[in-house]
């Protein structure tokens, strides 16, 4: 009977809540946005427009407004297209509203939603601008540039954060605090927001988390290998590829048995902390699962009376002008965005067209400077030419005289 309940939990869990909910999710970017890996157990994915959910599988190519539902002993890491990674820990259900990455521009908006449960994240650094990463819970907020951390929300009125690495704005109820490394921040509905040192028991149970990503990672490493050597076996026993790939496999083997230990080890700490933990989580869920399932089941049997369906109609217009103007503002950023790329393209063109008019008449002006001094040479030449030819007729015409004279002196002597 419980196996039964969680299996119901799951399908509505997984489903996202009354059918008519789906259709609210059309506006979404059907872009792929990033892919999935290590994934390990029950993992559901519902995608927008889609009727049901599926399970998620390694390099499943992950779009924007998609659910995701990890049960028991069950994780997923998804890799985003900025660089970032997300974790999505056992016992948890997240959405990936919004994942927008320009990389020429540095710019990205990262928007994740845990409607329960826990999330680690590794937030690629190095973008600047209106750029944002920022994962919520209905009791807080936290906002990031680059760092890892994790955000857990495992009671209806509280909601930690754990920072490993970097800097995390915590935001509760317009309330601010910045959250460091080996610091945790605690947000409860009606109280002021907390910080203080990062508990080592956290601090274990996302080490643990770690470790069972590692072991499953150098799990698939080692059939992979196994299966390339058996392919090759196959083809030629006495392939020399072979040795090369079983002393592969040994090695991999080892790092799994290594990894194998510290997993156990980090199990073995936490494992009575995990189960206090797990049962409350099952707890929270469940409450929200049939909480769900009745007012689907009512809103569709007409089991409402007319103010509750009227108020229903008007929640479920509340949330679909709430997406459709979140579309809308998300079109006029991207038509802003393009407006400004556009308008540097054109002041850039600008910038080429001046430079090479500026070249060109730098050109023009040493090309008219380089024919004053060519014809200035040449005219220098040419009157030099002048000027010795001029010489040279004076030399020979007074050669001639000196001749004349010379002949007329010596007939007159021969007289």
């Amino acid at each position: 009977m419980k196996q039964g309940l969680w299996a119901l939990f799951l399908f509505l869990m997984a489903a996202g809540g009354p059918p008519h909910a789906a259709a609210e999710d059309m506006l979404v970017d059907r872009e792929p946005k990033g892919y999935a890996s290590g994934v390990y157990g029950q993992v559901m994915v519902l995608e927008p427009e889609a009727a049901e959910a599926r399970t998620l599988a390694d390099s499943d190519a992950v779009f924007e407004g998609s659910r995701f539902t990890a049960s028991e002993n069950s994780f997923a890491e998804i890799h985003l297209l900025d660089g970032s990674s997300i974790k999505v820990y056992e016992m948890t259900q997240a959405d990936l509203t919004t994942a927008t990455a320009d990389l020429q521009a540095l710019e990205r908006v990262v928007d994740l939603s845990v409607l329960y449960g826990s999330i680690r994240a590794a937030v690629q650094d190095g973008f600047s601008g209106p750029s944002r990463f920022r994962i919520s819970t209905p009791v807080a907020v936290a906002g990031v540039r680059g760092t890892e951390f994790a955000v857990d929300y495992e009671s209806e009125n509280e909601s930690t954060i754990d920072v490993f690495d970097g800097e995390v704005v915590a935001e509760q109820d317009g309330a601010e605090a910045a959250v460091t490394a080996g610091e945790s921040s605690r947000a409860v509905r009606g109280k002021k927001l907390e910080k203080m040192k990062l508990a080592d028991e956290r601090g274990d149970r996302w080490e643990h988390f770690r470790e069972a990503m590692n072991l499953h990672g150098n799990q698939q490493a080692a059939s992979r290998l196994q299966e390339k050597i058996d392919t090759v076996r196959a083809a030629d026993p006495n392939d020399p590829r072979l040795k090369g790939l079983e002393n592969a496999l040994q090695n991999v083997t080892k790092d799994r048995e290594a990894a194998r230990a510290k997993f156990d080890s980090a199990r073995e700490k936490i494992q009575a902390r995990r189960q206090e933990r797990l049962e409350k989580m099952k707890e929270f869920a469940k409450t929200h699962a049939r909480e769900k399932f009745e007012r689907a089941r009512r809103f569709r049997d007409g089991a409402m009376t007319e103010e509750e369906r009227k108020a229903a109609g008007e929640r479920l217009r509340e949330r679909r002008k709430d997406i459709r103007e979140k579309a809308v503002e998300r079109h006029r950023e991207r038509r802003e965005d393009r407006r400004e790329n556009i308008k540097d393209r054109r002041e850039d063109r600008k910038e080429d067209i001046r430079e090479r008019r500026d070249g060109s008449k730098e050109n023009m002006k040493n090309r008219r400077d380089e024919k004053r001094e060519g014809a200035k040479e040449r005219r220098g030449g040419s009157r030099d030419q002048i000027k010795d030819r001029r010489e040279n007729q004076r030399e020979k015409a007074k050669d001639r005289r000196g001749d004349v004279q010379e002949k007329r002196q010596n007939r007159g002597r021969g007289r």
